[in-house]
């Protein structure tokens, strides 16, 4: 028979259960949970500012902080190598003049290769170099040879010219405050009368870029005149997919889609490296019509410092860039990002998703992190098939998911200390 004495003196007294924290205050762990989500926020925050630093750069002070970030565009070329496809140049070849020579010399140049170029027999020629018809006005019989050697071409060869314009940064300081006056704002442009070509077929694009280089331009508004309305003209790129596609089924009814929505697209950028690119002293060579023959060719300078631009990438000549945007317009590259709003309830419901093999406590910690991070592989593998390829909507949600699993470890970590505090403190002899 057992003592009353022995029944109530357990060996192993249960430690004190903690006492409750006083009303108001923030418990350890709420005060972790709550850190968490505030970095996840933070995260989702400045990839969609990364995202958006062409427009953070209009803000007071926005220029030197955009400088800074678009450091970071290394993260958008990570997620854009998620795309099960590869990154390659499928339709574009370059013709490279070297650097620019002067605009009567570059004419001479140019008259000179075009006959060439059309021998090779591209599928179309693209001229990243514009022919402004106040330039070259000493050398009438220069312009003149253009002229007919770009009629002449036309006629066999699908051909896209730049369609000249100047902004508000690259008109001298005078007409630029008369401009503004007039109510110009920092995006617009004003038209520049090209060479004409009478009796031609050829297509025309506006040449300006983005500020941010990885936003593939579609339309831009133009003044014909300084007291002209604003008017939208395809951009170069633009114009020449369009060309490019008329003769497909759907007549390039994406495309057109696309100019409708109004917005510019991301895209992943190809290195210069990437394209297969002719010096123009080679033209005439088997090795380059090889390159050139049923490929669309941009022409231009690949060796002009003032047609350098930086991206992600490195520095890119203009006519490269040209050379990306118009396969990503052929190649469905063009994504569009999702908006914030959404791009947090997406991080809040992935975050539920990375919480979730932790509530189950029947698995370890590191089992909770294995599930947590195969799951948060599916989800977006699944979101990259069915919103990237398939919709070209792009959602940037993998670093701050990894940033979620960290956070969630580094949380469990803490407990796991918090929780052998209390009980040393319990098991430890009263003073």
């Amino acid at each position: 028979m057992y003592s009353l004495e022995y029944m109530a003196a357990p060996a192993n007294p249960p430690p004190a259960a903690t006492p409750p924290a006083p009303p108001g205050e923030k418990t350890p762990q709420k005060r972790t949970i709550a850190i968490v989500v505030a970095a996840y926020f933070v995260a989702v925050t400045a990839l969609f500012l990364i995202e958006n630093v062409e427009e953070l750069a209009r803000l007071p002070f926005g220029s030197s902080i955009a400088r800074k970030i678009e450091h970071f565009g290394t993260l958008y070329q990570f997620q854009m190598s998620l795309v099960p496809r590869p990154l390659e140049s499928h339709y574009v070849s370059l013709l490279d003049f070297g650097s620019g020579q002067g605009n009567c010399e570059t004419r001479r140049r140019i008259t000179d290769a075009l006959p060439k170029l059309a021998a090779a027999r591209p599928a179309m020629i693209v001229s990243d170099i514009g022919f402004a018809n106040a330039n070259c006005i000493n050398e009438p019989d220069t312009t003149a040879k253009l002229v007919k050697a770009l009629r002449d071409v036309s006629q066999t060869t699908p051909l896209v010219l730049p369609d000249p314009t100047e902004s508000l940064i690259e008109m001298p300081d005078r007409k630029a405050d008369e401009m503004r006056e007039k109510g110009f704002g920092d995006d617009d442009l004003l038209a520049i009368e090209p060479v004409p070509v009478p009796d031609a077929h050829i297509a025309y694009g506006v040449i300006e870029l983005n500020a941010d280089r990885r936003k593939v331009p579609v339309r831009w508004g133009v003044h014909a005149t300084p007291g002209a309305p604003l008017m939208f003209r395809e951009s170069l790129s633009f114009a020449a997919a369009k060309l490019y596609r008329s003769n497909f089924p759907d007549k390039g009814e994406r495309l057109d889609k696309l100019a409708a929505a109004g917005y510019h697209p991301f895209t992943s950028l190809l290195r210069e490296a990437d394209f297969s690119t002719v010096p123009v002293e080679h033209i005439s060579e088997e090795s380059s019509i090889a390159k050139l023959k049923g490929r669309i060719v941009i022409m231009g300078f690949g060796d002009d410092l003032h047609d350098l631009w930086s991206t992600y990438v490195g520095r890119l000549p203009g006519y490269v860039l040209q050379a990306n945007y118009l396969e990503a317009l052929l190649d469905a590259r063009a994504y569009r990002p999702v908006s914030f709003l959404n791009q947090l309830f997406i991080g809040a419901l992935w975050f539920g998703v990375v919480e979730l093999p932790f509530w189950f406590h029947k698995f370890s910690d590191i089992g909770a992190l294995l599930r947590s991070f195969a799951l948060s592989l599916i989800i977006m593998f699944v979101l990259y098939y069915v919103l990237l390829v398939n919709f070209a909507w792009y959602v940037s949600v993998a670093p701050p998911s990894a940033l979620a699993i960290a956070g969630r470890v580094l949380y469990q970590a803490m407990e796991r200390k918090s929780k052998k505090g209390a009980a040393q403190e319990a098991a430890a002899p009263e003073q």
